[in-house]
């Protein structure tokens, strides 16, 4: 009988191995689950505001509302003038909340329990806001 491990879902498997001039290239399965929320993100958005309609249909209505919370929620947090940084913290939002939902697929892979992601999207907004604003 073979037992596994419950960290085995924290290795980053490579599927296509790639390397240029010394540097790694591999597609892992982070990067792949990476690529997978922007595309799905995409779609999402594509599909909700692509042909925006005056009487909006459930998928548009259901992100006007997410947003509308978002927007109440920013303004009360962060002074007027970081409203143009507004788009990203929402990007961010939905990025994140897709990334946390696709971990809860059967054999999904969690890419936000790797702290190099949270450093590198906690690191990206702290110099996006404090040093260009």
């Amino acid at each position: 009988m073979n037992f596994f491990s419950p960290l085995e879902q924290f290795e980053l498997r490579p599927f296509m191995a790639f390397s240029y001039f010394g540097w790694d290239f591999s597609l892992t399965s982070s990067v792949f689950f990476i690529i997978l929320a922007l595309f799905f993100l995409f779609l999402f958005f594509f599909f909700s505001f692509g042909r925006a309609y005056i009487m909006p249909k459930f998928l548009q209505l259901f992100f006007e509302l997410i947003y509308d919370f978002l927007i109440n929620l920013f303004f009360q947090q962060l002074p007027i003038k970081a409203l143009p940084f507004f788009p990203f913290l929402s990007f961010l939002f939905f990025f994140v909340l897709l990334l946390n939902y696709l971990a809860l697929l059967p054999f999904g892979f969690s890419v936000t329990a790797h702290f190099v992601v949270t450093l590198t999207l906690s690191f990206s907004f702290n110099f996006s806001f404090f040093c260009l604003l």
